[in-house]
């Protein structure tokens, strides 16, 4: 089972994230965070094999923790969701080890695939 932690600011987006995951076999949901400080705690404690990451946070940017991921050493893959198109974004994000990146809106075959 791999071990998938939500990490996403709006309630409404986070519980749809979790619907899809719910939707596929083999990932098992083992949090979902509100904000970084949050995610950061449940980072340490369940070593998540992935992490589904907002981009925009009222006290940060997801890519900030995608570094504090990859400063702490914790081996999990991330991947970003998020409405940022700014490719300065998109490019960070795959320099500091995103395995992909969603726009949002997207339906299910494209969350799919990026799992």
């Amino acid at each position: 089972m791999i071990k998938v932690l939500i990490v996403e600011d709006d309630p409404m987006v986070r519980e749809i994230n979790e619907k899809f995951l719910q939707k596929i076999d083999g990932y098992q949901l083992c949090g979902s965070a509100e904000s970084i400080e949050s995610a950061k705690k449940i980072l340490s404690k369940e070593n998540p094999d992935l992490v589904l990451l907002d981009v925009f946070f009222p006290e940060g940017r997801g890519v900030d923790l995608l570094k504090w991921i990859r400063n702490k050493n914790l081996k999990c893959d991330v991947i970003l969701i998020t409405a940022d198109k700014n490719m300065d974004t998109v490019e960070e994000s795959f320099r500091y080890g995103a395995i992909d990146y969603l726009i949002k809106p997207f339906n299910f075959e494209r969350f799919e695939q990026a799992m």
